[in-house]
């Protein structure tokens, strides 16, 4: 877990790093915020999703909707 977390904190800060050089400081930290924004969104989403399947007793991975049958 200990290089999982080291990748995930310093892959984008050398990118972001190598985008001052080519960008500037303020635009590579506003896209770097805005980045960080969208990521912590999706996250917020993707937990009430989670939760809202799991208080209504559907088990992760399966779809809310029965399957539907097919016609030939």
């Amino acid at each position: 877990m200990y290089v999982v977390s080291y990748i995930a904190f310093s892959v984008p800060a050398l990118v972001a790093g190598l985008a001052v050089e080519r960008f500037g400081l303020e635009p590579t930290a506003v896209v770097y915020g805005a980045l960080d924004v969208a990521l912590v969104v999706i996250a917020i989403v993707a937990g009430l999703v989670r939760a809202r399947r799991q208080s209504a007793g559907v088990p992760d991975g399966a779809s809310a909707s029965p399957p539907q049958p097919v016609s030939r």
